[in-house]
């Protein structure tokens, strides 16, 4: 449900499950709308759009909520999803707008605290 509204996050049994059986992890609002999953061993990130702002939620795999990130400023690019290895403790985030060129930033998953690996001067 790409950039859907309202949506919801859930666990299902198995596939063709009945409605009744799924388990809601999460809800979205008006507010909010899902952009990606990305997988790794020690859990998810979703990515979704809060009013405009890019922000990520990590969580194990027992659905406990583990950490929230965000891009620093207003985006208008974010690679998300190009994260091959899933044996990683931190999550690397390529994002642009038109008033900075492109940082690569690197998330660690269990903080949310940032780091900056490149950054692309103005020309």
């Amino acid at each position: 449900n790409h950039e859907e509204r309202n949506y919801g996050l859930y666990e299902i049994p198995h596939p063709g499950a009945p409605i009744e059986k799924w388990k809601r992890l999460w809800i979205g609002d008006s507010n909010i709308d899902i952009r990606g999953i990305d997988d790794y061993r020690s859990g998810y990130v979703v990515e979704y759009g809060n009013r405009g702002k890019v922000e990520y939620r990590f969580f194990d795999w027992n659905h406990k909520k583990i950490s929230d990130f965000r891009i620093p400023g207003e985006c208008y690019r974010v690679g998300f999803g190009d994260n091959a290895e899933i044996d990683l403790d931190y999550c690397r985030l390529y994002w642009s707008a038109p008033n900075h060129p492109g940082s690569v930033l690197e998330f660690n998953l269990h903080t949310g605290i940032p780091k900056t690996l490149y950054e692309r001067k103005a020309p």
